[in-house]
């Protein structure tokens, strides 16, 4: 089962607080794996900006291979008049977005999108309803922004859809271990991890999934 929630989230940077920090809480302890993406749609200039100053806004994450990576994504000038910007940027915890030129304030928004994804064919329809309050306490953990400047839209709606299924090969164990070693976020518990396997390697071998599982487990001891 999948289902869309989104929010309006809102951030203001300014010379007093340049920066901001979006970090997924990856310690919730709910059965659902939950997939978030941070929209930033639009910026535009605040009415305090200064004449002729140039204002750049920098995005602050890592790839898909755990590599650090830096990239503006917003350049304003005000002249006379207010200045906005559409940026359309795909972002992925963790993120930090810096005013790294400029004294502001930039005013972005957009939207974070939550996407549910119940993989557990166990259940029954008639558990929908605890399946939902579970939903709810779920997402109120996850996707805040630093500094109080956190998602606070209401839900929008909710909408279940198929599952598509997959029509690329798993890859073989090196491969995959590979791409696990350089991933920083990867799922806490077992039924997580399984799930992420599943749904992102195409493997659905218990037997490969809980091997890899214990290579994981011995590679973060390590660290």
């Amino acid at each position: 089962m999948l289902a869309t929630i989104s929010y309006t989230p809102a951030v203001k940077l300014s010379k007093e607080k340049p920066s901001i920090v979006w970090k997924l809480d990856e310690e919730d302890d709910s059965e659902l794996d939950i997939v978030t993406t941070l929209l930033i749609k639009q910026a535009c200039l605040g009415a305090s900006a200064k004449k002729d100053e140039v204002n750049v806004v920098e995005v602050c994450t890592v790839d898909y291979s755990g590599e650090e990576v830096q990239c503006p994504i917003v350049n304003l000038t005000c002249k006379g008049s207010s200045a906005c910007s559409t940026v359309n940027a795909t972002l992925h915890s963790p993120v930090e977005l810096k005013l790294t030129a400029g004294s502001g304030p930039v005013h972005l928004s957009g939207c974070l999108e939550e996407v549910l994804v119940d993989m557990s064919d166990d259940e029954d329809e008639d558990e929908d309803a605890d399946e939902d309050s579970e939903i709810k306490t779920a997402l109120q953990k996850r996707g805040a922004l630093d500094e109080g400047n956190g998602p606070v839209a209401k839900k929008n709606k909710q909408t279940p859809v198929k599952e598509t299924s997959k029509s690329s090969e798993p890859m073989n164990v090196d491969e995959i271990k590979k791409k696990l070693g350089k991933s920083p976020n990867l799922p806490k518990k077992p039924e997580k991890f399984q799930n992420f396997m599943k749904h992102n390697f195409n493997v659905t071998s218990e037997e490969v999934i809980g091997n890899l599982w214990q290579w994981v487990s011995k590679q973060a001891s390590k660290k």
